[in-house]
């Protein structure tokens, strides 16, 4: 498997999973590697595929992956996603979500050997959960119980202001209340 398609497969695992943000990290990276590779109409593909998830990604303005690249910007942002999820990285992400038996049949230099067909056990099936699957929280942390005082913010500025007005007639006004 190539760094194009693990990244692509990568992206198409996250947009399962609806992690957006790591889909379209994934999907620049998949464009990035197809370019790389001498292969700017998949480059392209690829880059068309992000923009109908996140339409006002950073690669909107350009007319095509490989004007993107002329861009500093743009190579900026893909050099620092290279440095974060290098192709071995990424196949490590990837055999990780995939399980244990999807670990056996990918390998980043070409595809290995199928292991024999047999049945996992219930257990194995269920494998313990990735530990990328903890890194966004599912749910917004409950309200404070008690009072709240949101009315504080508000009374400062207004005795800010009342002070603030009370200083500028006190220095201008002086001369004029003798």
């Amino acid at each position: 498997m190539d760094a194009a398609s693990t990244y692509e497969a990568l992206a198409d695992a996250n947009e399962r999973r609806s992690e957006p943000r790591q889909r379209d990290i994934f999907l620049a990276l998949a464009a990035d590697a197809h370019a790389s590779a001498g292969r700017p109409a998949e480059a392209e593909r690829i880059r068309q595929k992000l923009l109908r998830h996140s339409p006002y990604h950073l690669l909107k303005p350009y007319t095509s992956f490989t004007e993107a690249l002329r861009s500093s910007d743009v190579n900026d942002y893909l050099g620092d996603l290279r440095q974060q999820f290098p192709p071995d990285t990424a196949l490590q992400m990837l055999t990780e979500m995939g399980g244990p038996l999807f670990a056996q049949t990918v390998s980043f230099r070409g595809s290995a050997e199928k292991p024999p067909p047999q049945a996992a056990p219930q257990a194995q099936r269920r494998a313990a959960p990735s530990p990328y699957a903890a890194s966004a929280p599912t749910s917004f942390p409950p309200k404070p119980e008690g009072p709240t005082l949101t009315w504080v913010p508000g009374l400062l500025v207004v005795l800010v202001l009342l002070l603030s007005l009370a200083w500028a007639l006190y220095v201008f006004g002086g001369p004029f209340l003798e």
